[in-house]
């Protein structure tokens, strides 16, 4: 039943941004269902870990902010469901009200989000919350703002280590326009990088050796990520970031000129995350580091169909474009994806 309702209410979205309506019925459904499946998931892959760690079952090998949360969870006397719920609805109120400062096109966020992301979130919990405070940290940035930049980063890392990998981006800044000699440098620089990491065969296990020897044990992950392979597989992962990012390039000239700001931010944060090629080619874990900009990219998207002041045959080509990226960007979490029957049971 509750699968039903979930593809209805998806559906609904799509209608609604198909013709251009807005209903806060609708709107308000869609948040309602989310908290509701937040609180009564048990169906995803990691919940039964996560809640033994959370019960001390298992020993947690957490950052200390989400080992944190957990402490205060537990003081309280919630339940793993209940700590889950309350802070995946948190993370999802946050997002909103962020996303509501740059855009009210809703429909569009549920229409993308209930395709395949909002499983990930409810998969990868710790990256979940990461997730939301880089999107929080992006719209400081935005704002012009970076010592909350820096100081949400530092937050954010807390619960996932990965968020440090942006603090690079407080020298992005939206109003300097790169020339095409300077992003052709960086692009080939990553490109000659990454054929040298398929020369070496996609592994470098001696990076993983040199770990271990100097970090000891703190480097069991570290020692992972840089002893297996992805032979050709990162070709896929590759093709995904390419395809959001020719989408960015492809919608510069529809934006008025009060919105070119929020391009030259979409596509210099995006471009950044270029760096993520090498690394993926180890391990695939890593195309998270550009997955991490969803909610970046689908406030962008909302805002490119909001220039559409009535709805044409190009109008509904954007969502079908966007619609397509959103299906093939689901390819790699396929678990994930698979899971929602468990997870909307």
């Amino acid at each position: 039943m509750l699968q039903v309702v979930f593809v209805s209410i998806w559906f609904l979205n799509l209608i609604f941004l198909f013709f251009k309506k807005k209903s806060k019925i609708v709107i308000g459904m869609s948040i309602c269902l989310s908290i509701y499946v937040y609180f009564h998931n048990v169906g995803s892959n990691d919940f039964f870990k996560y809640s033994l760690i959370y019960s001390g079952r298992i020993k947690s090998e957490m950052e200390p902010g989400y080992d944190l949360l957990m402490r205060i969870g537990n003081i309280i006397g919630l339940s793993f469901q209940e700590f889950q719920g309350i802070v995946a609805s948190v993370c999802l109120l946050l997002i909103i009200m962020i996303f509501s400062k740059l855009s009210q096109n809703y429909h569009c966020f549920f229409t993308y989000y209930f395709i395949y992301q909002y499983f990930a979130d409810l998969n990868f919990f710790r990256n979940f919350i990461m997730r939301t405070i880089l999107f929080f940290a992006i719209y400081m940035l935005m704002q012009k703002k970076k010592k909350i930049f820096i100081l949400l980063l530092l937050i954010a890392s807390l619960f996932h280590s990965s968020a440090l990998i942006y603090i690079p981006l407080i020298l992005v800044n939206s109003e300097t326009q790169l020339t095409k000699k300077t992003i052709k440098i960086f692009a080939v620089s990553i490109l000659v990088f990454c054929f040298i990491v398929f020369i070496a065969g996609n592994n470098w296990t001696w990076l993983g050796v040199l770990a271990t020897v100097i970090l000891g044990e703190e480097s069991e992950k570290i020692y992972y990520y840089f002893t297996t392979s992805t032979r050709l597989g990162f070709l896929l992962y590759f093709s995904l970031y390419f395809a959001f990012l020719i989408y960015i390039l492809s919608t510069k000239h529809k934006l008025h000129n009060s919105k070119v700001t929020i391009f030259n931010w979409t596509y210099y944060i995006n471009l950044y995350c270029l760096i993520s090629f090498p690394m993926i080619m180890l391990n695939t874990n890593f195309y998270r580091i550009y997955n991490n900009l969803f909610f970046l990219n689908i406030t962008y998207s909302a805002i490119v169909l909001e220039q559409y002041e009535r709805t044409t045959g190009k109008y509904y080509g954007e969502i079908i474009k966007l619609l397509l990226i959103n299906y093939l960007y689901r390819l790699p979490l396929v678990q994930a994806w698979n899971q929602r029957f468990l997870i909307l049971k």
